[in-house]
């Protein structure tokens, strides 16, 4: 059987409030994640698999504005570094 994987990048973010202008991001990462996980019960079986990584905080323009934002990786480093580890 031929196995796939739909490899989701949230962040913890979702699982923190970080004030209005992030309500938006936290839903639709929230949805997407439930919606990758029924996608996984219905279909694995097919030999196709969901993941939903969550590093930290991701480099990104959305984060810009954080104060924190020092080590962070971007995107594409946390996917190469997945892929190798699979």
């Amino acid at each position: 059987m031929h196995k796939s994987s739909i490899v989701f990048m949230s962040s913890i973010a979702v699982e923190r409030s970080q004030g209005e202008k992030w309500d938006n991001y936290i839903l639709s990462k929230s949805i997407t994640d439930k919606f990758l996980h029924r996608i996984s019960m219905d279909y694995g079986k097919y030999g196709l698999q969901c993941l939903s990584i969550m590093p930290s905080m991701v480099n990104t323009p959305l984060v810009e504005d954080i104060k924190q934002t020092k080590n962070l990786l971007s995107a594409s480093k946390i996917s190469k570094e997945y892929i190798s580890f699979t």
